[in-house]
């Protein structure tokens, strides 16, 4: 899958592939990067390969992921969409960088480019970012890009067998001027709903028992 070419001053983004998964892996093989992500730590670049092979090969209409290089050419990072519900108009973001390269802003310089294709080319009215709550670099970061603390999803993950509770947060809906109208898809009133019409919803979830004594 091909996704758009973005330039920020420092760096550049494009389709991850193949030929990035030694780059990938200083991330997708370190415990401390790979902490608060929902997969565990790749076991080595092979299969770090096998998880770009599938993220490269997914329906761009659920999910597509970039590799963030350097104008030298180092691979320093990735950041993806996921989860697009191309119905209700939402999707999650994820990214993670090489932990070499942590604390230098790069991911601050190459998310808003992404949010801002998510809501015009992708036509999305809410992105998530879907946060563990000590996961406090992320937290920050999702802040600075202007992302809204809604709550807790409890027990949303399960990574290795245990199971991870999430902090939503909602990214900011822009005016809708400045939103371009989808290239497919059916439009609001042909769906029978009011363009205008928004509705909340409370999350509430039953947990699995703990097993008897």
């Amino acid at each position: 899958m091909t996704l758009p070419v973005f330039e920020t001053p420092r760096l550049t983004l494009r389709s991850i592939s193949a030929h990035d998964a030694e780059g990938l892996h200083e991330a997708y093989g370190d415990t401390d990067a790979m902490r608060h992500w929902d997969l565990p730590p790749s076991r080595d670049v092979p299969q770090t390969a096998e998880r770009i092979r599938m993220s490269a090969e997914a329906d761009p209409r659920w999910h597509g992921m970039w590799a963030i290089q350097t104008q030298a050419g180092r691979f320093v990072g990735a950041i993806n969409y996921h989860a697009h519900n191309e119905q209700q108009r939402r999707l999650a973001l994820g990214w993670i960088v090489v932990p070499s390269c942590w604390r230098q802003g790069l991911m601050t310089e190459v998310a808003p480019p992404v949010i801002s294709h998510c809501f015009t080319r992708l036509n999305v009215h809410r992105i998530e970012a879907r946060i563990e709550p000590e996961n406090l670099s992320s937290r920050r970061l999702a802040a600075k890009l202007g992302f809204t603390e809604e709550g807790t999803l409890r027990d949303w993950l399960c990574v290795a067998g245990e199971f991870r509770s999430v902090a939503l947060r909602r990214g900011r809906v822009p005016q809708r001027r400045d939103v371009q109208p989808a290239a497919r898809g059916v439009d609001d009133a042909a769906r029978g709903a009011a363009p205008s019409e928004r509705r909340h919803l409370h999350v509430l979830s039953v947990r699995r028992p703990a097993p008897l004594p």
